[in-house]
């Protein structure tokens, strides 16, 4: 499998090969306060987030959070299929749900910093993913990658901290990308639109396509 996840194949090279990610509760942190109206309609009740802490096990270095704020349609989605045995099917048909979701908060919190140019290639190869997993077509990431990168160019210049917080709301027609400092700060607050390119920011997180993907699904299981 390739380690595509929007933004968190970057992470990934903070550590050394080989080590894994592993599962715990993770709350709200940077974002709540700053921009409220990214977690409006998402995350509410039982089975509207699935999350992981990603961390060097061996070592107990933490990483970072991964999170996916769900509506309450696809909350309840989540809710019936979970209360099965987890089966690759039952994954698989989540995945496809998930696809469908709207509003969803797609959301990384950095425990430790870096360089930002790995994240940026890293966010290119993971919506190329999209492209792989059918989510999006590549005139559709043709026309969204040159945005993309115009957005993240400052974080290229800066730098990754820990605390920083990068979130995707996609709704219906719109991704809205917002990167967060450790204090609150807006580093990046813009958009990209297309229904397309909303199903394929999606993709990249859910499908199997992409790395993480499966733990980011699973915990459907392991989180209420």
């Amino acid at each position: 499998m390739s380690l595509r996840v929007l933004g968190l194949a970057a992470v990934l090279s903070l550590v050394p090969a080989g080590l894994r990610a592993a599962e715990i509760a993770a709350p709200v942190h940077v974002g709540a306060d700053s921009i409220p109206e990214l977690f409006e309609g998402v995350g509410d009740g039982p089975h509207a987030r699935l999350r992981f802490f990603f961390e060097v096990t061996f070592m107990k270095i933490d990483i970072a959070w991964v999170e996916a704020y769900l509506d309450p349609a696809t909350a309840s989605v989540v809710e019936r299929v979970a209360a099965e045995k987890y089966t690759s099917g039952r994954a698989r048909a989540l995945e496809m749900a998930l696809l469908g979701g709207s509003p969803m908060l797609l959301r990384m919190e950095l425990a430790r910093g870096g360089g930002a140019g790995r994240f940026i290639g890293a966010t290119r190869d993971n919506l190329e993913g999209a492209v792989e997993c059918g989510s999006m077509t590549r005139t559709t990431f043709d026309r969204v990658w040159p945005r993309v990168n115009e957005l993240l160019a400052p974080i290229d210049a800066r730098g990754m901290e820990k605390g920083d917080a990068i979130h995707y709301r996609v709704e219906d027609d719109l991704v809205r990308i917002v990167y967060l400092g450790p204090e609150g700060e807006i580093l990046v607050d813009g958009t990209v639109e297309g229904r397309e390119a909303a199903r394929g920011f999606v993709g990249s997180f859910m499908f199997r396509e992409t790395a993480f993907s499966e733990t980011l699904i699973k915990s459907a299981w392991t989180t209420d």
